[in-house]
C-alpha cells in the first residue's frame, strides 16, 4: 500500500498520541512531523550520498564547539557526562552525516578530559574530532567557508535577527537567578523527607506499579511524579502492555529534580520505570513520590479549545521574544 504524505503524518500523530503532541505544541505541525519522518526513513542519508556522487566530494554536517569560558571548575563528573552524551548523540543521530567536529578555545584540561571519554567513541568518530589552536579563524574558514560563519568565528555571514556577532545562537554562561531551580517557587516540589527510597542495582531496572482506581464521572486522572537520583538513570512511564507513554531517556537530577505529569485513564495500571541497565557497576539511589489528581469529564470541544489557547499563548510568547531579540 502506497501512503500519501498526509496519511503518513496522520499515522505518526496517532502513534505519538494526543498527550505528547499537546506537551510539544511548537513541534505539533505538519512540517516538523514530516521532517521527522524523513529522518526516520534515512532519506537524508540517501540524498547526501546522491549529492556526493554528483559533486564528487564529501558532504555532511560540521559542528563547532566553542569552549570559551570553560575552565577547570566545569570538569566535574557531570560535565564529562554532558559532553560524552553530546558526542554520542551526534554519532547516533547523524551516523552518515557528521563530517567534522571542530573544538575551539579549549582549556588545556579539556584535552585530558577528551582522552578519558575517547574510548567510548567509534574510530570513525574519533577521526572527526579536531582541536584547533588560537588561529582557528583561518582554519574554520578553510574547513567550513567564511560565507557560513558569523563574524565571531571569522566569517562574513550577517545574522538576520539577534546579536550581530552570533545571531540567535544560544551562547552559554551563568544562568540568571530567576531561571535557577527553587523549591519555593515550584508547586510540585516534594520535601525529601516525604520521598520513598528505591535502590536500582547496576544492570537492572526497577518498576513502581501504579493502579488508577475507577471513579464515576472521572474517566481520566493526572499522574504527577517527582524524584531525585544519586546519579543519571533512564526514566519513563509505561502501561501494562509495556508501551512508553512518557519516553524513556537518561536524566540527571544533580541540580534540578525531575518532575512532570501525564493524563492516564482510570481503571488501568501504569508503571514508573527506573532503568539502570546501562551501568556496569554503579547502583543508583532513587527518592521518588507520585500522586493521582482526578480530572473532571470535559467535552472534546472544550479540550480542543484549551489546546488552541495554549498553543496561541506559546506562539505569542515566541513572537514577543523574537521582537525583543531583533
Amino acid at each position: 500500500m502506497c501512503w500519501s504524505v498526509q496519511d503518513r503524518i496522520a499515522e505518526l500523530r496517532k502513534c505519538l498520541g494526543e498527550q505528547l503532541l499537546q506537551d510539544t505544541p511548537l513541534f505539533n505541525d505538519n512540517f516538523s512531523l514530516l521532517r521527522w519522518l524523513h529522518g526516520w526513513n534515512n532519506r537524508f542519508g540517501r540524498l547526501i550520498q546522491l549529492q556526493e556522487r554528483k559533486l564528487q566530494r564529501k558532504l555532511g554536517l560540521c559542528v563547532i564547539i566553542d569552549l570559551e569560558g570553560f575552565n577547570s571548575d566545569h570538569l566535574t563528573t557531570i560535565g564529562l557526562k554532558v559532553y560524552a552524551a553530546l558526542l554520542k548523540e551526534l554519532q547516533d543521530l547523524f551516523p552518515d552525516m557528521l563530517r567534522q567536529i571542530y573544538v575551539i578555545n579549549a582549556h588545556y584540561l579539556v584535552k585530558t578530559a577528551y582522552a578519558i571519554i575517547k574510548p567510548v567513541l567509534s574510530e570513525q568518530s574519533r577521526e572527526k574530532v579536531i582541536f584547533l589552536d588560537s588561529s582557528y579563524h583561518e582554519q574554520l574558514a578553510e574547513g567550513v567557508g567564511r560565507e557560513n560563519l558569523f563574524r565571531r568565528w571569522g566569517g562574513i555571514r550577517q545574522p538576520l535577527n539577534g546579536d550581530p556577532e552570533w545571531g540567535t545562537l544560544r551562547i552559554g554562561g551563568l544562568p540568571p537567578k530567576g531561571m535557577r531551580y527553587s523549591a519555593a517557587t515550584n508547586p510540585q516540589h516534594v520535601p525529601e523527607g516525604q520521598l520513598t527510597k528505591l535502590i536500582v542495582p547496576a544492570r537492572q531496572r526497577r518498576i513502581v506499579d501504579i493502579s488508577v482506581p475507577a471513579q464515576p464521572g472521572f474517566p481520566q486522572q493526572t499522574l504527577h511524579w517527582f524524584w531525585i537520583s544519586s546519579s543519571d538513570v533512564d526514566f519513563g512511564v509505561i502501561n501494562e502492555e509495556e508501551q512508553e507513554l512518557w519516553p524513556i531517556y537518561r536524566i540527571l537530577t544533580d541540580y534540578v529534580p525531575e518532575f512532570g505529569s501525564l493524563l492516564v485513564e482510570t481503571g488501568r495500571n501504569y508503571k514508573l520505570c527506573f532503568d539502570n541497565t546501562f551501568s556496569l557497576f554503579t547502583k543508583k539511589e532513587i527518592k521518588y513520590s507520585y500522586k493521582l489528581v482526578p480530572v473532571e469529564n470535559t467535552t472534546r470541544k472544550e479540550n480542543d479549545e484549551v489546546k488552541i489557547k495554549n498553543v496561541t499563548k506559546l506562539e505569542e510568547e515566541k513572537e514577543n521574544k523574537r521582537q525583543i531579540i531583533s
